[in-house]
């Protein structure tokens, strides 16, 4: 029994998302100072939730909601 091509090319694409929302994320965790609890917690979730937990902290970092505020304000979002 084969599986169609699409299947593999499908999930290809989600491996590439998972790896590069982890090394984003990961990046940015190491950049940013974190206290104690709150630090590990996050690093936690972007290890054990795959893709859902690397792209919650990207969502949830400051400088990601600095842009979209800056970007509201000026009226072109």
């Amino acid at each position: 029994m084969f599986l169609p091509v699409w299947y593999d090319v499908l999930w290809s694409l989600v491996v590439l998302a998972q790896v590069g929302l982890l090394a984003a994320a990961l990046t940015l965790w190491f950049r940013r100072r974190h206290d104690h609890a709150g630090g590990l917690l996050d690093l936690v979730v972007i290890l054990v939730v795959p893709l859902i937990g690397p792209a919650a902290y990207l969502a949830g970092s400051a400088p990601f909601r600095t842009a979209v505020r800056s970007r509201a304000e000026s009226g072109s979002v």
